[in-house]
């Protein structure tokens, strides 16, 4: 409630809860695997009710193909022994924003 001389008193109130977030979907992935000019990599639980974003520091990052929760990713265009760092963010209304990092080397 507020006053003040010469004006109208005036009151507001805010009620109501936040609905606490579920947990993030962190993925998890396999060793990456060198292969000439990148390399080859998974993320072993894939979810397709989720986005899953992908971003790579170095070359161009593909998906190869995605069987179950398993989806697979190749790096390529890289100079021989060279290496890249690959960020996969997920993310899914109600759920915390999930992230995990994997750096690969090419042969």
């Amino acid at each position: 409630t507020t006053s003040r001389n010469g004006y109208s008193s005036a009151s507001s109130s805010v009620t109501g809860s936040a609905t606490p977030l579920l947990p993030a979907l962190t993925p998890t992935f396999s060793t990456p695997v060198s292969i000439s000019g990148g390399f080859n990599f998974s993320v072993t639980n894939f979810d397709s009710t989720f986005t899953f974003t992908a971003t790579t520091s170095a070359g161009k990052l593909a998906v190869v193909s995605t069987v179950g929760s398993t989806r697979n990713y190749s790096v390529s265009g890289l100079k021989a022994g060279s290496s890249a760092t690959v960020t996969i963010k997920t993310s899914k209304t109600g759920y915390a924003s999930g992230s995990a990092t994997l750096t690969g080397k090419s042969l």
